[in-house]
Protein backbone atom coordinates (compact mmCIF):
# COMPACT_ATOMS: atom_id res chain seq x y z
CA UNK A 1 0.00 0.00 0.00
CA UNK A 2 1.33 3.57 -0.52
CA UNK A 3 2.32 4.95 2.45
CA UNK A 4 1.23 8.57 1.16
CA UNK A 5 -2.25 7.97 0.30
CA UNK A 6 -3.16 6.97 4.14
CA UNK A 7 -6.29 7.32 5.60
CA UNK A 8 -7.33 10.14 7.75
CA UNK A 9 -6.14 7.70 10.91
CA UNK A 10 -2.52 7.38 9.46
CA UNK A 11 0.62 8.59 10.16
CA UNK A 12 0.69 11.55 7.57
CA UNK A 13 -2.63 12.78 8.77
CA UNK A 14 -0.87 12.62 12.28
CA UNK A 15 1.91 14.51 10.60
CA UNK A 16 -0.39 17.15 9.33
CA UNK A 17 -1.57 18.32 12.72
CA UNK A 18 1.39 17.89 14.57
CA UNK A 19 2.76 20.68 12.28
CA UNK A 20 -0.15 22.86 12.73
CA UNK A 21 -0.15 22.13 16.39
CA UNK A 22 4.05 22.94 16.65
CA UNK A 23 2.85 26.31 14.72
CA UNK A 24 0.20 27.50 17.09
CA UNK A 25 2.40 26.35 19.96
CA UNK A 26 5.06 28.80 18.92
CA UNK A 27 2.69 31.48 18.29
CA UNK A 28 0.82 31.49 21.68
CA UNK A 29 3.03 31.75 24.71
CA UNK A 30 3.10 28.52 26.93
CA UNK A 31 1.74 26.00 24.55
CA UNK A 32 5.20 26.38 23.13
CA UNK A 33 6.42 24.84 26.88
CA UNK A 34 3.66 22.23 25.86
CA UNK A 35 5.08 20.96 22.76
CA UNK A 36 8.58 20.95 23.72
CA UNK A 37 9.20 17.51 24.72
CA UNK A 38 8.80 17.12 20.80
CA UNK A 39 12.53 16.42 19.56
CA UNK A 40 11.40 15.32 16.74
CA UNK A 41 9.20 18.01 14.14
CA UNK A 42 7.02 16.35 11.73
CA UNK A 43 8.15 14.70 8.77
CA UNK A 44 8.39 16.31 5.28
CA UNK A 45 5.86 15.90 3.24
CA UNK A 46 6.26 13.16 -0.42
CA UNK A 47 4.82 13.19 -3.88
CA UNK A 48 1.87 11.03 -3.72
CA UNK A 49 1.75 10.27 -7.28
CA UNK A 50 4.02 7.11 -6.70
CA UNK A 51 5.56 5.17 -3.72
CA UNK A 52 9.14 6.47 -2.65
CA UNK A 53 11.62 4.60 -4.41
CA UNK A 54 13.09 1.88 -2.22
CA UNK A 55 16.30 3.09 -0.56
CA UNK A 56 19.76 1.08 -0.12
CA UNK A 57 20.24 0.15 3.75
CA UNK A 58 23.23 1.60 6.02
CA UNK A 59 26.06 -0.30 6.40
CA UNK A 60 25.88 -1.36 10.03
CA UNK A 61 26.99 1.04 12.59
CA UNK A 62 26.92 2.53 16.46
CA UNK A 63 24.03 5.36 15.95
CA UNK A 64 25.29 8.97 16.17
CA UNK A 65 24.24 9.98 19.32
CA UNK A 66 22.19 13.49 19.29
CA UNK A 67 24.69 16.08 19.21
CA UNK A 68 24.55 18.18 22.84
CA UNK A 69 28.49 19.17 23.34
CA UNK A 70 30.48 21.28 21.00
CA UNK A 71 32.57 18.61 20.00
CA UNK A 72 29.49 16.63 19.45
CA UNK A 73 28.16 19.38 17.24
CA UNK A 74 31.36 20.00 15.23
CA UNK A 75 31.43 16.11 14.53
CA UNK A 76 27.34 16.15 13.15
CA UNK A 77 28.21 18.92 11.31
CA UNK A 78 31.40 17.32 9.49
CA UNK A 79 29.44 14.27 8.64
CA UNK A 80 27.19 16.79 7.22
CA UNK A 81 29.90 17.97 5.10
CA UNK A 82 31.97 14.41 3.99
CA UNK A 83 30.92 13.99 0.61
CA UNK A 84 33.16 10.82 0.82
CA UNK A 85 30.26 9.44 2.98
CA UNK A 86 26.95 7.42 1.44
CA UNK A 87 24.15 10.30 1.20
CA UNK A 88 21.45 8.59 3.50
CA UNK A 89 24.37 8.66 6.28
CA UNK A 90 24.52 12.36 5.58
CA UNK A 91 21.23 12.86 5.50
CA UNK A 92 20.49 11.29 8.88
CA UNK A 93 23.17 13.02 10.64
CA UNK A 94 21.70 16.14 9.39
CA UNK A 95 18.13 15.36 10.59
CA UNK A 96 19.58 14.65 13.44
CA UNK A 97 21.42 18.45 13.98
CA UNK A 98 18.25 19.78 13.56
CA UNK A 99 16.25 17.64 15.92
CA UNK A 100 18.75 18.39 18.57
CA UNK A 101 18.61 21.88 17.70
CA UNK A 102 14.84 22.10 17.85
CA UNK A 103 14.68 20.23 21.01
CA UNK A 104 17.04 22.32 23.03
CA UNK A 105 15.70 25.73 21.78
CA UNK A 106 19.22 26.41 20.17
CA UNK A 107 17.18 28.60 17.78
CA UNK A 108 20.30 30.62 16.66
CA UNK A 109 22.31 27.89 15.80
CA UNK A 110 19.36 25.72 14.20
CA UNK A 111 18.68 28.82 11.75
CA UNK A 112 22.58 28.63 10.77
CA UNK A 113 22.60 25.28 10.11
CA UNK A 114 19.14 24.47 8.52
CA UNK A 115 20.44 27.38 5.90
CA UNK A 116 23.20 25.40 4.89
CA UNK A 117 21.34 22.19 4.72
CA UNK A 118 18.85 23.43 2.38
CA UNK A 119 21.39 24.30 0.19
CA UNK A 120 22.52 20.34 0.41
CA UNK A 121 20.98 18.17 -2.14
CA UNK A 122 20.32 15.23 0.00
CA UNK A 123 18.31 12.44 -0.49
CA UNK A 124 15.36 12.29 1.78
CA UNK A 125 15.37 8.97 5.02
CA UNK A 126 12.35 8.18 7.24
CA UNK A 127 10.25 10.46 5.21
CA UNK A 128 11.99 13.29 5.34
CA UNK A 129 13.76 15.57 2.49
CA UNK A 130 16.64 17.55 4.75
CA UNK A 131 16.50 20.69 2.38
CA UNK A 132 12.75 20.82 2.83
CA UNK A 133 13.07 20.24 6.61
CA UNK A 134 15.82 22.44 7.25
CA UNK A 135 14.07 24.95 5.40
CA UNK A 136 10.86 24.45 7.52
CA UNK A 137 12.88 24.53 10.84
CA UNK A 138 15.02 27.88 9.95
CA UNK A 139 11.27 29.11 9.62
CA UNK A 140 10.46 28.61 13.14
CA UNK A 141 13.60 29.31 14.39
CA UNK A 142 13.40 32.54 13.05
CA UNK A 143 10.09 32.85 14.46
CA UNK A 144 11.67 32.19 17.79
CA UNK A 145 14.57 34.85 17.12
CA UNK A 146 11.37 37.42 16.34
CA UNK A 147 13.28 38.07 12.66
CA UNK A 148 9.86 38.90 11.14
CA UNK A 149 11.48 40.08 7.97
CA UNK A 150 14.42 37.52 7.14
CA UNK A 151 11.20 34.74 8.45
CA UNK A 152 8.79 35.89 5.88
CA UNK A 153 11.17 36.17 2.93
CA UNK A 154 12.45 32.40 3.88
CA UNK A 155 8.65 31.95 4.19
CA UNK A 156 7.96 32.65 0.98
CA UNK A 157 10.55 30.64 -0.80
CA UNK A 158 9.41 27.27 1.36
CA UNK A 159 5.83 28.00 -0.06
CA UNK A 160 7.22 28.47 -3.63
CA UNK A 161 9.56 25.68 -3.23
CA UNK A 162 7.31 23.16 -1.81
CA UNK A 163 3.53 24.12 -2.41
CA UNK A 164 2.30 20.65 -1.91
CA UNK A 165 4.49 20.09 1.76
CA UNK A 166 2.64 19.37 5.09
CA UNK A 167 4.10 21.88 6.70
CA UNK A 168 2.77 24.73 3.84
CA UNK A 169 -0.03 25.46 6.21
CA UNK A 170 1.94 25.89 9.23
CA UNK A 171 4.42 28.30 7.03
CA UNK A 172 1.26 30.02 6.31
CA UNK A 173 -0.29 30.47 9.52
CA UNK A 174 3.58 31.66 10.94
CA UNK A 175 3.35 34.49 8.17
CA UNK A 176 0.24 36.06 9.13
CA UNK A 177 1.08 35.46 12.97
CA UNK A 178 4.45 37.50 12.28
CA UNK A 179 2.40 40.31 10.47
CA UNK A 180 -0.42 40.24 13.54
CA UNK A 181 2.26 40.41 16.11
CA UNK A 182 3.87 43.69 14.64
CA UNK A 183 0.42 45.20 14.14
CA UNK A 184 -0.44 44.24 18.01
CA UNK A 185 3.45 45.45 18.99
CA UNK A 186 2.77 48.95 17.25
CA UNK A 187 -0.83 49.51 19.37
CA UNK A 188 0.87 48.63 22.39
CA UNK A 189 3.86 51.10 21.93
CA UNK A 190 1.49 53.19 21.34
CA UNK A 191 -0.91 52.34 24.54
CA UNK A 192 1.73 51.95 26.74
CA UNK A 193 3.02 55.86 25.52
CA UNK A 194 -0.38 57.19 26.14
CA UNK A 195 -0.45 55.31 29.58
CA UNK A 196 2.79 56.96 30.70
CA UNK A 197 1.99 60.20 29.13
CA UNK A 198 -1.43 60.36 31.51
CA UNK A 199 0.23 58.66 34.34
CA UNK A 200 3.30 61.81 33.85
CA UNK A 201 0.80 64.58 33.92
CA UNK A 202 -1.26 63.19 36.81
CA UNK A 203 2.08 62.94 38.67
CA UNK A 204 3.24 67.11 37.82
CA UNK A 205 -0.31 67.99 39.45
CA UNK A 206 -0.08 65.65 42.80
CA UNK A 207 3.65 66.65 42.61
CA UNK A 208 2.47 70.44 42.75
CA UNK A 209 0.05 69.71 45.22
CA UNK A 210 2.39 68.49 47.67
CA UNK A 211 4.95 71.09 47.14
CA UNK A 212 1.84 73.92 47.93
CA UNK A 213 1.45 71.86 51.26
CA UNK A 214 4.84 71.06 52.18
CA UNK A 215 4.53 67.58 51.69
CA UNK A 216 7.17 65.43 50.54
CA UNK A 217 7.12 64.35 46.65
CA UNK A 218 9.24 61.30 46.87
CA UNK A 219 6.39 58.68 46.68
CA UNK A 220 5.23 60.36 43.70
CA UNK A 221 8.52 60.22 41.50
CA UNK A 222 8.85 56.55 42.96
CA UNK A 223 4.90 55.39 41.80
CA UNK A 224 5.71 57.13 38.56
CA UNK A 225 9.45 54.90 38.09
CA UNK A 226 7.77 51.76 39.08
CA UNK A 227 5.16 52.07 36.46
CA UNK A 228 7.65 52.96 34.09
CA UNK A 229 9.32 49.80 34.84
CA UNK A 230 5.84 47.68 34.99
CA UNK A 231 4.34 49.07 31.67
CA UNK A 232 6.76 47.88 29.18
CA UNK A 233 6.91 44.34 30.60
CA UNK A 234 6.79 40.82 28.24
CA UNK A 235 6.92 42.60 25.09
CA UNK A 236 9.57 45.62 25.08
CA UNK A 237 12.14 44.22 27.28
CA UNK A 238 14.69 46.65 26.58
CA UNK A 239 12.94 49.69 28.03
CA UNK A 240 11.62 47.49 30.63
CA UNK A 241 15.26 46.51 31.33
CA UNK A 242 16.12 50.26 31.43
CA UNK A 243 13.58 51.37 33.67
CA UNK A 244 13.52 48.98 36.13
CA UNK A 245 17.56 49.07 37.06
CA UNK A 246 16.71 52.98 36.92
CA UNK A 247 14.34 52.55 39.93
CA UNK A 248 16.41 50.20 42.15
CA UNK A 249 18.79 53.07 41.29
CA UNK A 250 16.97 55.75 42.33
CA UNK A 251 14.81 54.82 45.26
CA UNK A 252 16.26 51.41 46.86
CA UNK A 253 14.46 49.08 49.20
CA UNK A 254 12.60 51.93 50.46
CA UNK A 255 11.73 52.43 54.12
CA UNK A 256 8.31 50.45 54.38
CA UNK A 257 7.52 47.17 53.79
CA UNK A 258 5.43 48.16 50.87
CA UNK A 259 8.87 50.24 49.23
CA UNK A 260 10.38 47.27 50.08
CA UNK A 261 8.14 44.98 47.51
CA UNK A 262 8.12 47.65 45.03
CA UNK A 263 12.04 47.40 44.89
CA UNK A 264 11.37 43.14 44.74
CA UNK A 265 9.39 43.56 42.12
CA UNK A 266 11.43 45.56 40.17
CA UNK A 267 14.37 43.39 40.43
CA UNK A 268 11.84 40.41 39.73
CA UNK A 269 11.03 42.39 36.44
CA UNK A 270 14.51 42.85 35.46
CA UNK A 271 15.62 39.68 35.54
CA UNK A 272 12.26 38.83 33.09
CA UNK A 273 13.19 41.43 30.53
CA UNK A 274 16.55 39.65 30.75
CA UNK A 275 15.39 36.51 29.69
CA UNK A 276 12.83 38.34 27.05
CA UNK A 277 15.88 39.36 25.52
CA UNK A 278 17.80 36.00 25.21
CA UNK A 279 20.83 37.06 27.98
CA UNK A 280 20.10 34.46 29.93
CA UNK A 281 23.77 33.78 31.82
CA UNK A 282 23.06 37.68 33.03
CA UNK A 283 19.36 36.43 34.09
CA UNK A 284 20.55 33.39 36.13
CA UNK A 285 23.16 35.30 37.83
CA UNK A 286 21.17 38.31 38.94
CA UNK A 287 18.96 35.35 39.97
CA UNK A 288 21.29 33.68 42.39
CA UNK A 289 22.31 36.76 43.59
CA UNK A 290 18.53 38.35 44.71
CA UNK A 291 18.04 34.11 46.17
CA UNK A 292 21.08 34.69 48.00
CA UNK A 293 20.58 38.10 49.38
CA UNK A 294 16.71 38.29 49.65
CA UNK A 295 14.92 34.65 50.02
CA UNK A 296 11.54 36.03 50.73
CA UNK A 297 11.54 38.85 48.17
CA UNK A 298 12.15 35.63 45.29
CA UNK A 299 9.42 33.81 46.69
CA UNK A 300 7.24 36.58 45.68
CA UNK A 301 8.27 37.58 42.09
CA UNK A 302 7.82 35.20 39.37
CA UNK A 303 11.46 35.46 37.85
CA UNK A 304 12.85 32.31 39.56
CA UNK A 305 9.94 30.51 37.87
CA UNK A 306 11.03 32.22 34.01
CA UNK A 307 14.25 31.26 34.61
CA UNK A 308 14.06 27.67 36.20
CA UNK A 309 11.53 26.80 32.98
CA UNK A 310 14.81 27.63 30.69
CA UNK A 311 16.65 24.83 29.29
CA UNK A 312 19.56 24.18 30.97
CA UNK A 313 21.58 24.86 27.44
CA UNK A 314 19.41 27.51 25.85
CA UNK A 315 21.41 29.66 23.46
CA UNK A 316 21.23 33.06 24.01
Amino acid sequence: MDRDRRGPGGRRASTALTALLVAAGLALPGVAVFLRGTTKPPAASAPVTSPPAAEPALPERQPLPLPILPEQVARTRALIEDEALPPLERSEAALRLLDAHWGRERWRSLARDAERIARLELPRFEDRLPAEHARWTRIMALWNLREWDVMTQEGEVFLRMYPGSLMASSVELQMRNAAHTREYEARCRKDNAETLHKAEQQAARDIAEREKRGEPTGPVHRKLALLRCTVPVGMFHEEALTACRAFQKDFGVGSTPGELDDYRDARGLEIRALVGLRRYSEARKLLAEFQASDPDGDQRVSAGAVVRGLPVDAEE
